[in-house]
């Protein structure tokens, strides 16, 4: 079998809003982790708050490659931003039941989206997070017990101090906390893998064919 040929549809995850009006077939499998950062705080509760399914906090985020197919549902997309700061992140959602189907930020560089691993079927076997990211505002000890997971839960913490500038910079640093913050933010923000394409879109040129103007909500 040629492993440079791309993966039968059938054999990829697919990702689906709510009310099943959208789906996408995601491409590879990255990585996972927990998220506390505020943006994901906010963009859930922005959400519920219009009425979509309330969502488990924090975000447990899976991380496929951003190269995907729109099977339908394009007419139901919609963009928004919480803001355009640096880090604000770029969120796909379902206009007909308000869920958050896929975020993107500029330093991921092409390389992942991030999708809620609930939306996503098949399930996979092997999706232990490999650690939790925290941000000052969202401490891991005021955001209570994590909710039940299918897998693991994940031993690696790494905190962050969001900045005036929207950036975020670590606030425990050290030759022991490197190469293990590396192994989570490798695949996410590293050089892209040059790997043959599974889908036929991207994040931007989604956004781009369907002519989304982002919703900000605080500009």
């Amino acid at each position: 079998m040629n492993c440079c040929l791309p993966l039968a549809t059938e054999k990829r995850p697919l990702l689906s809003c709510a009310c099943k009006k959208v789906s996408l077939r995601l491409g590879r499998f990255r990585n996972n982790i927990v998220c506390c950062c505020e943006d994901c705080q906010a963009i859930f509760t922005f959400f519920e708050g219009k009425g979509g399914k309330p969502h488990a906090l924090p975000f447990r985020a899976s991380y496929y490659e951003d190269n995907f197919d729109l099977l339908k549902g394009g007419e139901h997309l919609a963009l928004m931003k919480l803001s355009n700061q640096p880090m604000a992140s770029k969120n796909l959602y379902c206009k007909l039941c308000n869920t958050a189907l896929m975020k993107c930020i500029d330093a991921y560089q092409g390389n992942v989206v991030a999708v809620d691993f609930q939306l996503v079927t098949p399930k996979r076997d092997d999706s232990t997070p490999v650690g939790r990211l925290c941000e000052s505002e969202y401490p891991a000890d005021k955001l209570g017990p994590l909710p039940e997971w299918p897998y693991e839960t994940p031993t690696l913490e790494f905190h962050f101090v969001r900045n005036k500038d929207g950036t975020m910079k670590m606030t425990e640093e050290g030759p022991e906390v490197e190469p293990a913050l590396m192994e989570i933010i490798g695949p996410i923000f590293g050089a892209p893998k040059e790997e043959p394409a599974l889908g036929a879109t991207t994040f931007g040129k989604l956004v781009a064919d369907l002519k989304l103007e982002p919703l900000v909500l605080h500009a």
